[in-house]
């Protein structure tokens, strides 16, 4: 109990003494509200400030306020998920279209780079609106779009079954002629709900 005192009171020293330097560079902070209950984060930051402290465990929790955020609880590993998840939007504008996000991935899997990846495949309200963006986002996601699973996305066969689905197409018209050699999805009902799980 003593050491946690103490270390408790290390802490709100080394906090006293470093905010009249923080103060300094022009911004205001409140820390009238406070528990010593515990928790910690590793690496919690905020602009160009990084905190990280751990003292029992009774509070835990997230706060953010503009472009600062806390946690505390157990010492918390950040999510290493993207924050996008692996879809196929691939010009960030939450619709599936064939004719942006399919047109994308097929170019891609053809190999263009640069306006001939991206001329006349933008979608209404991209946010992501270079090659360099698009290009990206595609080198992120290639593994997913191993439609049929023979560990060689190609354009021929898994850019043409999502090309395919993503205009409506359902059933063997997504596959007819389009599963590659080695496939492990090789029917529609092993197709079909691959694809959809890379459209949330």
């Amino acid at each position: 109990m003593k050491f946690g005192f103490r270390l408790g009171i290390l802490i709100v020293g080394i906090v006293a003494v470093a905010l009249p330097g923080m103060a300094s560079r022009a911004a205001t902070y409140d820390l009238s509200w406070n528990a010593i209950a515990g928790g910690g984060d590793t690496a919690t930051t905020g602009g160009s400030y990084a905190l990280g402290a751990t003292i029992g465990q009774a509070g835990t929790g997230s706060s953010t306020g503009g472009s600062y955020s806390f946690k505390s609880g157990f010492w918390q590993v950040e999510n290493t998920t993207p924050a996008e998840g692996p879809t196929i939007d691939i010009d960030g504008n939450n619709i599936y279209d064939a004719l942006t996000d399919g047109l994308l991935i097929i170019r891609y899997l053809f190999g263009l780079s640069g306006l001939s990846l991206t001329n006349g495949a933008m979608g209404p309200g991209a946010t992501r609106l270079t090659p360099q963006d698009i290009l990206l986002r595609l080198n992120n996601i290639r593994p997913i779009l191993d439609v049929d699973g023979n560990g060689q996305p190609d354009a021929l066969t898994d850019g043409l079954m999502l090309i395919r689905y993503l205009f409506g197409l359902r059933g063997n018209s997504v596959t007819a002629n389009a599963v590659g050699n080695g496939a492990q999805r090789m029917v529609p009902m092993q197709i079909e709900p691959y694809i959809q799980s890379l459209m949330p």
